[in-house]
């Protein structure tokens, strides 16, 4: 199984990593200009197979190969610039996004600290439909792709080694099997397809097998060097160029570029002219060079640029996500990545690299797990069985929020503020949750038994009530009934309009729209869930209208606030921007409800003739 004949060091193979992350960048920057620039990705998936397959064989062979120095040259070329981009991902969106965003970016750096990036971003959408400016570390799930895959290939090339027929018979095997799986999941589900390893691990197997024949290839392409390169480049650039999201990709249409990829690969191993001089130049090599730190940092600078700045116009965005992509990736490359890679691949670096690596992964998981409890509030199921999420702020005056995701997008805002106000706060609050009675598999039960133990002075339900009140007109009425002596007053928050469903920061960013319109039938079924509301105030039942402050004279909706942000999370929840619009009328509201004198909670008139829903309290 010698490699005797192939060079260390293929120049043109930095050329070739300069391709694929200029195609990946220009996608990024000019989807339009270059709809199938994401296959840069399968591209840097077969040159990974090949070198990295290439050097386990070349020690394999000379009898020298370590799995703790396999990973310890993994851990210095990988984790350096890994971790340093997580890190400032993190503090950039600390200080420029939402609440709501922030907790999810942290939630993705927890995932991704520990390769399972495109785990998690199997369960947000597909690739091409996730709202992007949100997920600066979208890109990683092709990392997490390959670090799963090298968890276990090298125990393959390290069972299978002294048979080269079984070496080849396994790994062709394996590509095969990988191959239909692919093509047979990208029908019914692509997103599967693109982001899970058994369906991608082909294509870094296509690589292993070029590392496997580099002798036999290498001696076909003294001859076929010129047409390998060309048709490699035919199919890489065509994929480039006539490839797109729209398709079920990867299925069949990956094999194309995968091909291409190999083929161009194949002409690199034995051929200094033609096409191979072009990629062994030195500006590509350089590009090339710095491919990693430039393909890590890119991303999320343009989505916090993106994110930030939605109301700039294109040419200014471009210019600064471009200059700062390129500053950062050259910084990364020579003060990170370089020095990094020479010191932890030492001899006397391993043990460094290997506990520097588990500090690195176990502070990014408690770092991501600190920042989305503190930011995405929500009573767990274990929680609503005790007392509810409470925060003791040493009152004698106690609030409870009550509600589904209509609450929890509250629960920071409530927990901040009712703490600096000196009053105990309480979170009956999950999302996709019934708490009222009537309901499916409702909470109620419980809510009943928490707010009886503390009688609260105030309870706030805020819930989605243009989904509930129109499917049953004695709902709120068995809610206010049953509420009877739990509390001294009832505010009811009422619903946020609904934005239509292809509003967002990307529609303002790209159609330069800032102001949206309640879709009709959505406007409609608010307006009657708020005559409804506005029915059952009296003395101690009270309402708060929150859509008053967020649509304008006209009826339209405000979506970007005073601070250049959005006023929404998303369709129908509101970030922090949108709830400042109303914070301080709110809070001024709670406050004053806290201190007013009590009165019996007694139903409104319009609830006297309901009965209660049976069953629901014993």
């Amino acid at each position: 199984m010698s490699q005797q004949h192939i060079q260390s060091y293929i120049p043109a193979i930095d050329g070739y990593r300069a391709i694929a992350v200029v195609s990946v960048f220009l996608f990024h920057t000019f989807p339009e200009m270059l709809p199938g620039g994401f296959i840069g990705v399968d591209v840097f998936f077969v040159i990974s197979g090949f070198l990295i397959t290439r050097l386990i064989l070349k020690e394999l062979n000379a009898e020298r190969f370590s799995l703790l120095n396999f990973y310890q040259r993994r851990i210095a070329r990988i984790f350096p610039v890994f971790f340093a981009a997580i890190a400032a991902t993190l503090v950039a969106a600390a200080a420029l996004y939402n609440d709501q965003d922030f907790a999810n970016v942290a939630e993705a750096a927890g995932y991704t600290s520990v390769f399972l990036a495109n785990i998690h971003l199997l369960t947000l959408g597909s690739y091409f439909g996730i709202e992007h400016d949100a997920q600066p570390l979208l890109h990683y799930w092709s990392l997490a792709v390959e670090e799963q895959f090298y968890v276990f290939f090298p125990l393959l090339l390290m069972l299978v080694w002294g048979s080269r027929t079984w070496l080849l018979r396994s790994t062709i095997a394996l590509l095969l099997l990988s191959l239909v799986l692919c093509i047979g999941v990208s029908l019914e589900k692509p997103r599967w397809a693109f982001y899970l390893l058994p369906t991608r691990a082909w294509q870094l197997l296509a690589g292993a097998l070029l590392a496997i024949y580099s002798d036999e290839i290498a001696a076909a392409a003294r001859r076929y060097s010129n047409v390998f390169a060309l048709l490699g480049l035919s199919l890489v650039v065509g994929g480039m160029v006539f490839l797109s999201g729209e398709l079920s990709y990867p299925g069949v249409y990956a094999i194309a570029p995968t091909l291409g990829a190999s083929l161009l690969i194949a002409a690199c191993l034995q051929s200094s002219t033609g096409v191979v001089a072009v990629l062994s130049a030195r500006p590509l090599r350089f590009v090339g060079k710095i491919s990693y730190s430039l393909y890590i940092w890119h991303w999320p600078i343009f989505c916090i640029v993106d994110y930030r700045l939605m109301t700039w116009s294109a040419e200014p965005r471009v210019l600064i996500k471009v200059l700062l992509s390129l500053g950062l990736a050259l910084l990364s490359y020579y003060l990170i990545e370089t020095p990094a890679r020479h010191y932890l691949n030492k001899p006397g670096s391993r043990n460094l690299a290997l506990c520097g690596s588990v500090f690195a992964i176990i502070s990014s998981v408690v770092a991501a797990f600190q920042i989305t409890s503190t930011h995405f509030v929500f009573a767990r199921d274990s929680e609503l069985r005790a007392e509810g999420r409470f925060y003791d702020n040493k009152s004698d005056h106690e609030v409870v929020l009550l509600g589904d995701s209509m609450a929890t997008m509250y629960g920071a805002v409530f927990r901040r503020e009712l703490r600096d106000l000196g009053l105990d706060f309480r979170l009956l609050a999950s999302p996709a949750t019934n708490f009222l009675p009537g309901e499916a598999g409702t909470k109620w039960p419980q809510v009943v038994e928490i707010l009886r133990e503390h009688e609260p002075e105030l309870i706030i339900i805020s819930y989605a009530w243009r989904g509930k009140l129109h499917l049953n007109d004695n709902f709120l009425c068995d809610t206010l009934q049953q509420l009877e002596g739990l509390s001294s007053q009832i505010l009811l928050l009422t619903d946020v309009p609904r934005l239509p469903d292809d509003a967002g920061r990307a529609d303002v960013r790209d159609n330069k729209q800032n102001v949206f319109f309640e879709p009709d039938f959505s406007a409609s079924r608010r307006a009657e869930a708020l005559t409804i509301l506005t029915s059952v105030t009296g003395q101690a039942v009270s309402l708060f209208d929150v859509s008053s402050y967020l649509l304008t004279e006209d009826g339209a909706i405000q979506f970007v606030g005073a601070n250049g942000r959005a006023t929404y999370h998303d369709t129908t929840h509101l970030s922090e921007t949108g709830i400042e619009t109303h914070k301080s009328e709110l809070f001024s509201r709670v406050q004053y409800l806290v201190d007013a004198p009590s009165f019996p909670l007694s139903v409104p008139a319009s609830c006297t003739d309901i009965k209660p829903v049976d069953g629901t309290l014993d």
